[in-house]
């Protein structure tokens, strides 16, 4: 009997996704989750960063339980983010986890040591847990930018904008309901340190973020005790702004040195002035010499599309190529809140981008087609563009920027 090819197996299932194999995330609520994009659902909602270490929640019958699933091809209820994009006849996170390289990835994961010799799923052996990702919101919140899309409770400096626009009156639209952060306590982060020390030779990659994680001291101080024999053979990739490449007596051009590899994916939306008012306060000129500076860790620019840089995605791209030789990435089109999605622009702009960012075998656009398939809301758009001139209060009159968006 023929050998079971198990890569064409995963491709062919309409519920597998590498995640659920391989990552632990935590988010800035304190909950575990499948990935970014997924919901907290059963049976996997009575996990958080207070009742179970990040390996006991990895190594827990429930995440067995969601595997299986995954293998029998069942649709699970916290993947409905991307069974959605996949109906609307797009592929999702979900197709590009196993299709293409990311972070330098391979195409499949090897799924810890699975046995592949056997000729049917149903005997596929799992076992020696390898290979797992860490991406852990733990470190705190702190952010100092106040980026125009970012949900609150990832930054605090959003906190502190949307709480002033509130106070004095004005509209901050979906905004309102996503202020809830839970910090870490310093008990439940010494516990979940202690967690990861004990089973460092499982990870292959830890991936920070925040927060800014540059700027957070808990970031560096979990650096600091993971022993130099297993930093040299894990991964430390960030979602950064680069706004800030030292803290104290931290570089990032210390710990390059010590972990296997170091690589950035550098937020930014737009360039310039826009740039500057999307991700206010930002100053330009001054992280755009972080940047020169960084350049040997860069991986990659990632792009948010949004009501404000939707139209001028390649032409982004081209200004990051052109100036800095670095590749800027679609990443997920802002879907959520709804007011700053693109779905919503008016309908002739929406059919001239569906023309423009048809990319025959790009899958990056296909994030953006998939949320420009979407019906518009012309009341969200509205709440959007209301949103904007609250922020231009502080940041400048925003149609001087985007005339046309008014």
């Amino acid at each position: 009997m023929a050998k079971f090819d198990i890569k064409n197996f995963l491709k062919e299932n309409k519920s597998y996704c590498p995640r659920a194999f391989r990552d632990i995330y935590a988010d800035n609520k304190g909950r575990y989750r499948l990935c970014c994009e997924a919901e907290a659902s059963k049976p996997l909602d009575k996990f958080n960063l207070d009742t179970h270490t990040p390996f006991e929640y990895f190594l827990s019958e429930e995440m067995e339980e969601v595997r299986n699933m995954m293998l029998e091809g069942i649709r699970l209820p916290s993947c409905k983010f991307c069974y959605d994009i996949e109906d609307r006849g797009f592929e999702s996170m979900r197709h590009e986890t196993i299709y293409t390289r990311n972070w330098g990835e391979e195409i499949v994961p090897d799924l810890w040591n699975a046995d592949l010799n056997n000729d049917s799923p149903d005997q596929i052996i799992f076992d020696d847990v390898r290979n797992v990702h860490l991406k852990l919101r733990i470190n705190g919140s702190y952010c100092n930018l106040s980026c125009y899309m970012c949900w609150p409770y990832n930054s605090s400096e959003r906190r502190n904008t949307l709480k002033e626009i509130k106070d004095w009156g004005g509209y901050i639209g979906e905004f309102e309901t996503g202020s809830t952060n839970k910090a870490t306590k310093s008990r439940t982060w010494d516990e979940i340190l202690n967690d990861i020390i004990e089973n460092v030779d499982k990870v292959e990659r830890i991936h920070m973020t925040g927060g800014e994680p540059l700027q957070l001291p808990r970031h560096w101080q979990l650096l600091d005790k993971i022993p130099d024999e297993h930093a040299k053979n894990i991964r430390l990739t960030y979602d950064t702004n680069l706004t800030a490449i030292r803290y104290k007596n931290h570089t990032i051009f210390d710990t390059a040195d010590k972990f296997k590899r170091q690589e950035f994916s550098v937020s930014a939306d737009h360039y310039g002035e826009k740039e500057a008012w999307i991700r206010y306060p930002k100053d330009v000129k001054d992280w755009e010499s972080k940047m020169v500076e960084a350049k040997d860790y860069i991986g990659q620019i990632s792009l948010t599309p949004s009501i404000l840089n939707g139209e001028d995605l390649m032409e982004i791209q081209k200004y990051y190529m052109d100036n800095f030789g670095v590749v800027a990435i679609v990443s997920n089109a802002l879907f959520d809140p709804f007011m700053l999605s693109i779905k919503n622009l008016p309908q002739y702009t929406k059919d001239k981008l569906i023309e423009k960012y048809t990319v025959k075998g790009s899958y990056e656009w296909n994030k953006v087609l998939s949320e420009l398939s979407k019906p518009r809301v012309e009341e969200e758009y509205q709440n959007g563009l209301k949103y904007c001139r609250e922020l231009s209060k502080r940041r400048g009159d925003y149609t001087k920027l985007w005339p046309h968006l008014t």
